[in-house]
């Protein structure tokens, strides 16, 4: 079943990689469905999003065909990423207009340790340059050394622009140095985790997730959504694991949250309970299962609309369930 993992861009299973073309000039750029317009000043135009993850495919695709056992194994990861990508594509591309204007906002707060540098960075980040913008942070790493938390947001920033091309290694190498810095960070530390779940690596993505959310627990409280983000990834990948009732214990405390946070008809409390259906499911519990799935396609009917992707999405897994 799809699911949702939350990360914060550095934020269901369903989506949660995005690929950039590298240099595209900042445009208006505007997409419309029934009822969902998406309107942006940022980075790519539906268009070219498509493009770069085309160009993507096909890069990934010549490598493979050449690659040793250990890179090949990483390279069908990809691969596969950009493929789910590519057949979701227009909540892929509203995923990765919302989480590049997080980051952005995010990096505001960095900007007087060198502004030259991070207000060129955050341009390229806005027209979609990701080469500038990594090359740009690549500098803030080398002439900020003594001054660690800034240092370490470079290292992040580049790590989710590697993540963004679908470049897993890079990515997790530029990750390890976010947190080797700042060890106590939950943001860095639930990216860590979460890249690792992306390559399958779930003992590892456990690791670092139950880290982020004892950091949570101290920073945030019982009730922050960032908490309930952190027992979401562990719910899944306890769940990967074949570990059922483990994630449903985290999916529970998630989807309590949530509906502190939300209220009943939130996009969020659908996502948990949908992967809370999907838990049920995996234990043969179908009838549970059902009732989870169903108050998801509710909600997600209010939200979306009829023909949306996702209501879609809930109502694929209520046929898998009374099929079951």
């Amino acid at each position: 079943m799809f699911q949702k993992l939350r990360t914060f861009s550095k934020n269901p299973w369903f989506i949660s990689i995005v690929m950039l073309p590298i240099t595209l000039l900042i445009q208006q750029c505007t997409q419309t469905t029934e009822k969902n317009p998406i309107i942006n000043n940022y980075g790519a135009s539906p268009e070219q999003y498509e493009q770069g993850l085309n160009r993507r495919e096909k890069e990934v695709t010549e490598r493979l065909q050449q690659a040793h056992d250990k890179e090949k194994q990483l390279l069908e990861v990809e691969l596969a990423k950009i493929q789910v990508k590519q057949n979701n594509l227009h909540p892929s591309y509203e995923k990765y207009i919302a989480e590049l204007k997080e980051r952005i906002a995010e990096l505001e707060q960095f900007k007087s340790s060198n502004p030259q540098l991070f207000n060129k960075a955050i341009g390229a980040l806005k027209q979609g340059k990701n080469k500038v913008a990594d090359d740009l942070f690549a500098q803030v790493e080398k002439n900020n050394v003594y001054a660690i938390k800034t240092v370490a947001e470079a290292s992040f920033q580049r790590a989710n622009i590697a993540e963004d091309e679908i470049r897993y290694a890079d990515a997790l190498a530029h990750y390890q140095k976010a947190y080797r810095l700042t060890p106590k960070n939950t943001l860095y530390l639930n990216k860590l985790g979460f890249i690792y779940n992306i390559l399958g690596k779930y003992k590892e993505a456990i690791k670092y997730y139950e880290l982020a959310l004892k950091n949570g627990l101290k920073v945030y409280g019982e009730d922050h959504p960032k908490v309930a983000t952190y027992r979401n990834n562990l719910g899944l990948s306890w769940k990967k694991l074949g570990k059922y009732k483990k994630a449903i214990e985290y999916y529970e405390l998630a989807l309590k949250s949530d509906l502190k946070t939300y209220g009943e008809d939130h996009p969020q409390v659908a996502i948990s309970r949908n992967n809370l259906g999907s838990a049920w499911e995996s234990l043969g519990k179908h009838k549970k299962a059902i009732e989870y799935y169903e108050l998801a396609l509710k909600s997600d009917l209010k939200t979306y609309g009829e023909d949306h992707p996702k209501v879609a999405i809930r109502r694929n897994n209520l046929g898998s369930a009374w099929e079951s």
